[in-house]
């Protein structure tokens, strides 16, 4: 069985759902200590928003990771702030948001959590990462932005939920 392969059977025994491979990103056999092992990125099939990287523990022998969670709640806050992130950050085009938090502070009991309830009432040390495409003729100016990223901010930290 494919590392690949392996990893989207505990996802689907995991989750009870089915999941589909976008990419495989292979681990350097020159440098195996660096680069860790295989890692793929899949979504749950029909939601491809929902993409996130799963794959084999380097340090964990047996042990596979996942980022499913962030991927659900990336998704919940763009569809959530959708409004918001186009009312305060001007051309916006196409935009995704990624969350970065901690392995052990999230598991996959939580998958019906809300990120919001979540960021409330279990854990406040969430990195979140809006990647947006500015629809510009030229170069944007980076600084026009700020009051509505600072606004933007404000309202992900007290979100009237």
């Amino acid at each position: 069985m494919s590392s690949g392969s392996k990893v989207i059977k505990h996802l689907e025994n995991k989750y009870g759902e089915k999941f589909k491979v976008e990419g495989v990103d292979k681990a350097s056999a020159l440098f195996p200590s660096l680069s860790g092992k295989d890692q793929i990125f899949a979504y749950p099939v029909g939601k491809p928003e929902q993409i996130f990287v799963a794959g084999e523990s380097q340090n964990r022998e047996g042990e596979i990771y996942d980022t499913y969670i962030l991927a659900r709640w990336g998704e919940e806050l763009g569809k959530t702030m959708e409004q918001e992130v186009k009312k305060q950050i001007p051309d916006v085009g196409d935009f995704k948001f990624y969350l970065r938090i901690a392995e052990s502070k999230y598991d996959e009991s939580m998958i019906d959590t809300s990120i919001y309830d979540y960021i409330q009432n279990l854990n406040k040390e969430v990195e979140v990462v809006l990647v947006a495409a500015i629809k510009t003729s030229g170069q944007p100016d980076m600084k026009a932005y700020n009051e509505g990223l600072y606004n933007f901010i404000s309202k992900v930290k007290k979100p009237k939920h």
